[in-house]
């Protein structure tokens, strides 16, 4: 804001935009016209204030701005307190957050009355939390906290405007990340349970023969071959696939298709699923919603009801921190066929990765194992 002219911005070309408080919501709008001198945008933004008020009375709103609050001297901290006195959390930690929020307010701008608070001073205090190591969620809440104080204070009519109203933190939310784990037998057998009858052949399928999950979706009854020739075995073509959007490619990630053959515990989950929920035609969907009692020939299951089934089971199981994610399913896979010394080559191929090199996030032994082995290799032959 220009010095002197408050409710007046300075542009990057050296002219001046008027910014009216919007008398209903508190916050500053983006003024009408730019001007060569701060003050004629000071003029225009009071004009701009003017017409504001005039139209929200004839709306029938009550419009009263205030320059000076009733008690001039109130403080940032006090209306932080006196907001999370109102405020009704959905948790005990919610609470937690926002009194440790409110603490850390109350030291930062102490004794500071609300009305000298400004936009420059919010953004300088963010830049001090970012330097101090705050992460970007904890920085981020305690700005929705001080946010939603002025808020209140600018409805209560304690304050003109609300300075944190289009303060925001200028970089993007760090991606979380969940480390997932591989899936023992025990806990396969118990989630394989868990799950809902329509969708239980889905985590064979996943881990017996590495499918990724827009992949299983996907998957057609023409892909699959459950009686082979004498000397096969029984496999599928990962051919379609489904994104998370909905989107259908008749390609696999890679953009390509792969045959995988099967293990005789998914063949049979495959079995008892078709005898459950028979196909109309040989190109319907394998896994399909089960509300209606016939689907059309492109029904499937979306990613995010079986993520969501996925979620409930495990949940249900007991399985928390650090929780099996579907995708680990597939990683099981890759871990078992590193282990039982299968070649990278045809690794690759039946976990239909680009480059062999991508089968180094498998882990075949962990270290000991893998320190035992070799030395049990050098002395024992």
């Amino acid at each position: 804001m220009a010095e002197g002219f408050p409710g007046v911005e300075r542009l990057p070309s050296g002219r001046y935009r008027p910014r009216p408080v919007n008398p209903v919501t508190g916050k500053r709008e983006r003024g009408k016209g730019t001007f060569a001198t701060a003050e004629e945008a000071y003029a225009a933004k009071k004009r701009q204030e003017q017409s504001l008020d005039d139209a929200y009375r004839s709306q029938g709103f009550e419009v009263r701005r205030q320059t000076r609050t009733p008690d001039a001297h109130i403080t940032v901290p006090e209306l932080v307190w006196a907001w999370i006195a109102e405020w009704r959390p959905a948790s005990d930690q919610s609470v937690e957050t926002a009194h440790c929020a409110a603490r850390r307010i109350e030291k930062v701008f102490g004794g500071m009355e609300a009305a000298k608070l400004d936009r420059e001073a919010i953004e300088r205090w963010l830049r001090d939390e970012k330097d101090a190591g705050y992460a970007f969620n904890t920085r981020a809440s305690r700005l929705s906290f001080l946010r939603r104080s002025l808020d209140r204070a600018v409805r209560l009519h304690l304050l003109a405007v609300n300075a944190a109203a289009d303060v925001s933190i200028k970089e993007r939310a760090p991606k979380r990340r969940t480390k997932g784990r591989l899936v023992e037998d025990h806990e396969f057998r118990l989630l394989v349970s868990l799950m809902p009858q329509h969708l239980s052949a889905t985590l064979y399928l996943a881990r017996d023969a590495g499918m990724r999950l827009s992949e299983v979706c996907g998957l057609r009854w023409s892909s699959v071959d459950l009686n082979p020739r004498r000397g096969e075995m029984p496999a599928v073509v990962v051919a379609d696939t489904i994104n998370k959007k909905g989107t259908r490619r008749p390609v696999t990630k890679n953009g390509g298709t792969r045959r995988v053959p099967l293990s005789d515990a998914a063949a049979d989950a495959l079995r008892v699923h078709r005898e459950l929920f028979p196909p109309n035609a040989p190109g319907d969907r394998v896994f399909r919603t089960p509300q209606s009692p016939r689907h059309a020939a492109n029904d499937h299951v979306p990613q995010a009801t079986l993520q969501r089934a996925w979620t409930k089971a495990r949940k249900e199981a007991g399985l928390y921190q650090p929780w099996p994610r579907f995708h680990d399913l597939r990683h099981g896979t890759g871990t078992q066929l590193m282990r039982a010394g299968v070649p990278i080559e045809d690794a690759r191929i039946i976990m239909g990765h680009g480059d062999y090199r991508t089968l180094q996030i498998y882990v075949a032994e962990s270290p000991s194992e893998r320190l035992d082995n070799a030395v049990r290799r050098a002395w024992n032959g």
